[in-house]
């Protein structure tokens, strides 16, 4: 079974390197690497264009963003499988041998741990209850390459939402809500630290205000209904949209994300 790992990419020549190096040095060879580049202005062309074989791929668009280049990878992947690694993260040695033998009984996602390192310290985090949205159901999709999912259930469920600036991972969970709650997809777990999560003073989704911002109201107005299950959840949400709006001078949207922050504050202390 091998799986097919894509790696998006923008103006970070001096940092993919370690990220394609992680996935050549695997211990199991059962893989491909497509690196789609989001229309890169510095080095990052003739960086990857020295690792080009017969398993590494190059695609250029013109700068769409990250999703797109996910999206786009996948579309070009061979395998039946597709993870989906930063191009500031990289794999531990046997990562893909370790989904290999959890993929061998067929699951549609399978999912491990990571290790966030930063600044000389590291935060190990493992695959846990998804909350009473999954009832409960054990995972982590908070990163994309601590997830392998089966490229078909993948592109049924629409691939990446390409206007969402931030949150993607946790975004195409919840479209994956229902089926896992049914049991109509599997989801198992290693429970191993697979991934070295980086974290540096680049440029970052995360570290972007503005992105979680308009992440998250994308996010709430998507998935409203859905978050109603997780009052905790849904006022995480309403919080950071309050304060984003509050920011950019959006005064009625903060005024009313605080009323929802406020109501489903108090349906989670009874829930």
């Amino acid at each position: 079974m091998s799986i097919s790992i894509v790696i998006p990419t923008y103006n970070r020549a001096h940092l993919v390197t370690r990220a394609i190096e992680s996935v050549i040095r695997q211990t199991d060879s059962n893989w491909e690497l497509i690196i789609v580049d989001d229309g890169s202005t510095d080095e990052t062309q003739q960086i990857i264009e020295k690792y080009l074989n017969d398993k590494i791929k190059y695609i250029r668009q013109k700068n769409a963003g990250a999703n797109k280049a996910r999206n786009l990878g996948a579309k070009n992947a061979l395998y039946s499988y597709v993870s989906f690694l930063d191009s500031d993260d990289e794999l531990v040695l046997d990562w893909v041998e370790a989904f290999q033998a959890q993929l061998k009984g067929k699951p549609h996602i399978a999912c491990c741990g990571t290790l966030r390192v930063e600044a000389g310290s590291q935060l190990e985090v493992m695959p846990k209850s998804l909350g009473r949205i999954f009832n409960d159901a054990v995972g982590k999709f908070t990163n994309g390459a601590c997830y392998v999912i089966d490229k078909n259930l993948f592109f049924d469920i629409g691939g990446f939402d390409e206007e969402l600036p931030s949150g993607q991972h946790t975004e195409l969970s919840f479209r994956l809500a229902d089926r896992i709650t049914s049991k109509e997809i599997a989801v198992t777990n290693i429970f191993r630290l697979l991934v070295k999560i980086h974290i540096h003073d680049g440029p970052r989704i995360r570290t972007n205000s503005e992105s979680k911002f308009k992440g998250a109201l994308r996010i709430l107005e998507k998935h409203s209904a859905l978050l109603y299950r997780e009052p905790s959840l849904k006022r995480n949400y309403a919080k950071i949209i309050s304060l984003g709006a509050a920011r950019h001078r959006y005064f009625g949207l903060a005024i009313g994300s605080f009323v929802i922050f406020c109501k489903y504050s108090i349906l989670a202390k009874f829930n």
